[in-house]
């Protein structure tokens, strides 16, 4: 039993962690953010479509008989991602104890990342994770669909979220026929996981990084046989409270839906100051841009990382990160975004109950509004 409070510590030390950060950068942040004026010129991108949606009955909706039959028409199977510090290994502490005990590894490993995913999952139960409660309640409306809950480290840098998409890769390229219709709906970084699949599948330069940087993970059959099998599959992507940070690639085989807890008039991020009541929504989703990650405790990831920062753009810097601040981002390069105001805003502090505004959107009584809008968005008149 004492074993499950070790969740709990983690993600005790990820909000302190990020809580000093934040105070680190808080003085500097409102001393520049009246001398800079919001760029308007970046928004909107060709690519990227934005709609605002303030409905107070948003939890009372439910899977509609059409959503049924549109997702059973359209996808060969529904995976659900979680989003950083709610994974397997937040802090690879696990990869550092089957460095340690390299012949206790695979018994040891396997026994403690169950454990902390099971306590991670008791934890949020349905606030900012996905679990055994939304496969059950999913199950229950779609009885004929492949519904899967993937998981991955749910480290906060370059390394872990680069393993998580190659994990996800080889997991697609095995559970699929060529040409099948897919569905990922991730939240928080999950988001940055797809993005790197796309780059991955869609993007040579990057693929071929990949593939020479981390041929350790990958067998000598998966260049020939399943990255073709990879690049025939279509893509619907349904990202949650994704901080806009990677950069994804277009493609006639991927369509891109964002939700984004909102509450101002313009498609920009709010102010600093109101995060302690989520007075303007999602406040993680602002945060967990360039500059954010953590250091990996782990030499050869910290390499890792360094490599892939002109790639990816800067992972651990609170100079970058104080930059980008300043520019208040809402919205991704492509993909339309749904700014919902979800209404968990408030008058006094409630930043630990909402996890900033980034716990909302994976609640259960709010899957039938998310899931009606996906089916009414990415399927609607289209073949």
């Amino acid at each position: 039993m004492p074993l499950l409070f070790i969740p709990l510590i983690f993600i005790l030390i990820s909000f302190i962690l990020f809580g000093l950060a934040l105070l680190f950068i808080y003085r500097r942040y409102l001393s520049q953010q009246d001398k800079k004026l919001l760029d308007y010129t970046y928004l909107p991108h060709s690519k990227a479509k934005f709609e605002f949606i303030n409905d107070s009955n948003l939890n009372h909706e439910k899977i509609t008989e059409e959503t049924i039959q549109t997702l059973n028409k359209n996808i060969s199977a529904l995976y659900l991602v979680h989003g950083t510090f709610v994974g397997e290994d937040p802090f690879h502490l696990i990869k550092l104890i089957e460095m340690i005990l390299p012949k206790e590894a695979d018994f040891v490993s396997s026994r403690l990342k169950s454990l902390t995913k099971s306590g991670q999952d008791l934890v949020t139960q349905d606030k900012g994770n996905f679990t055994s409660v939304h496969l059950d309640y999913l199950n229950k409306y779609f009885t004929d669909l492949p519904i899967k809950n993937f998981k991955w480290s749910s480290g906060n840098h370059h390394v872990a979220r680069v393993k998580g998409m190659i994990d996800l890769a080889k997991q697609l390229s095995v559970s699929h026929e060529k040409k099948d219709r897919v569905l990922l709906v991730g939240h928080s970084h999950a988001g940055q996981v797809f993005s790197l699949l796309m780059q991955f599948i869609y993007a040579k330069p990057f693929q071929d990084f990949i593939l020479s940087t981390f041929a350790s993970e990958f067998n000598p059959e998966f260049s020939k046989h399943m990255l073709p099998k990879l690049k025939s599959l279509t893509f619907d992507i349904v990202t949650m409270g994704a901080p806009p940070r990677y950069e994804w690639p277009e493609s006639e085989r991927v369509n891109i839906l964002h939700f984004i807890n909102h509450r101002l008039e313009i498609p920009f991020a709010g102010k600093l100051s109101g995060a302690i009541t989520t007075k303007d929504g999602d406040y993680i989703q602002q945060w967990g841009i360039s500059g954010s990650d953590f250091l990996s405790l782990i030499d050869e990831e910290k390499k890792l990382n360094k490599a892939l920062d002109p790639i990816l753009g800067v992972g651990a810097s609170p100079k970058k990160l104080r930059s980008e601040l300043l520019q208040r981002r809402r919205l991704h390069n492509i993909g339309h975004h749904y700014l919902v105001d979800y209404g968990d805003g408030g008058k006094f502090p409630n930043f630990g109950l909402t996890v900033f505004g980034h716990s909302i959107y994976t609640r259960k009584d709010l899957l039938g509004f998310h899931f009606n809008l996906i089916a009414k968005q990415l399927y609607s008149n289209k073949k």
